[in-house]
């Protein structure tokens, strides 16, 4: 499935009926993506000495809701060596507009606080994996 493109005016601050972001993310939970908000994406993404991928979804996204589980696991499996995070577009609109992001999901991966790498869509796993492992071997990570 192609990830839908959504004009200027597709998108609101807050989805219907919730409650207005507060910027507070909640602490990681061990292998689990981290919660990220417009708040707290520079300090985790800036201030990261590992590797960083943020998924930037959207609730109503089928597409999302499919990558979702991958995203768990590469969490999961890239604890410690790098950072699995994600980013809710809709309850989140600065970060996503500083990135260009204009269709999800889309996947950014960062290294040193700057964007390496950048997949639109879904992806296997694997080729997940792969992207990952590329940004981590120079390291020696």
């Amino acid at each position: 499935m192609v990830p839908r493109r959504m004009a200027a005016g597709d998108r609101t601050s807050q989805p219907a009926g919730a409650a207005p972001s507060s910027g507070y993310a909640a602490p990681p939970i061990m292998g689990r993506p981290r919660t990220l908000t417009d708040a707290s994406f520079r300090d985790t993404v800036a201030g990261s000495a590992l590797p960083v991928l943020v998924d930037f979804w959207a609730q109503w996204n089928s597409t999302c809701k499919a990558l979702a589980p991958s995203i768990d696991v590469l969490a999961e499996e890239y604890e410690g060596r790098a950072i699995v995070a994600k980013l809710e577009v809709d309850a989140n609109p600065v970060t996503p507009a500083m990135f260009g992001i204009t269709s999800v999901p889309q996947l950014l991966f960062f290294v040193d606080g700057q964007v390496a790498s950048r997949i639109v869509g879904y992806l296997p796993i694997d080729a997940l994996r792969a992207e990952l492992h590329a940004l981590l071997e120079p390291a020696g990570r």
